[in-house]
């Protein structure tokens, strides 16, 4: 969950920096520039609209692994 705000070309912008697009069921396509990282998933069983479970651990995991990145550095 967050605030989300929106580019022209309709991807999703959150403060902590992520960009990126949700598809229905499940798919998610997301980066983050200034941490040059980028994520893609596409299910193979599709979840209920709105749902996403397995598209945010995924992000969720990615975000943990770029904080622990900034933390070695």
């Amino acid at each position: 969950g967050g605030t989300y705000n929106y580019t022209h070309g309709g991807f999703g912008v959150l403060a902590n920096g992520w960009m990126g697009w949700g598809g229905t069921g499940g798919s998610v396509c997301a980066w983050m520039e200034n941490e040059k990282v980028g994520i893609s998933y596409i299910p193979t069983l599709h979840e209920p609209m709105g749902l996403k479970t397995r598209a945010h651990r995924l992000v969720a995991a990615s975000r943990k692994c770029v904080e622990r990145k900034k933390k070695i550095m």
